[in-house]
């Protein structure tokens, strides 16, 4: 039963991911012509090429480290991430605050800011929650 039930979510999961790539297929070839685009500035694709192959391998040098190394550089990205979405919180707060005690009519932006301010908690939890779970596991 809970074989069946994975399966499941994997096929609805792949089917997802097939429509996402679909819709991005289409947009960068009809839709936004793409290929015209990058005929037009060619040194705009080798930008992309050589962020490509440089993430490529960097990738590929991390997963060579050992897994000592890689716990501590999974710790100080997320570290580095956590303190990045707490700034995000700081400001977005300021902003609300500023807007609470400005007398103009601010009901159009305090809003945004307002989710702003809920998504980068959100996030914050989540990466705090695997930041958790790095530092229980015990490298190899």
């Amino acid at each position: 039963m809970l074989n069946t039930k994975r399966r499941a979510l994997l096929i609805c999961g792949l089917v997802v991911l097939a429509a996402i790539i679909a819709s991005d297929l289409y947009e960068f070839f009809l839709t936004n012509d793409g290929v015209g685009y990058y005929v037009a500035e060619p040194w705009k694709f080798v930008y992309v090429v050589m962020i490509a192959v440089a993430g490529g391998m960097t990738a590929w040098g991390i997963s060579r480290l050992a897994p000592a190394s890689q716990r501590k550089l999974k710790l100080t990205a997320l570290g580095g991430f956590g303190i990045l979405l707490v700034g995000a919180m700081a400001w977005s707060g300021y902003l609300l605050y500023l807007f609470a005690v400005t007398p103009f009519d601010a009901s159009r932006v305090w809003p945004w800011i307002a989710a702003t301010l809920f998504c980068a908690g959100a996030a914050a939890v989540l990466v705090w929650l695997e930041f958790q779970q790095v530092c229980k596991r015990t490298p190899k």
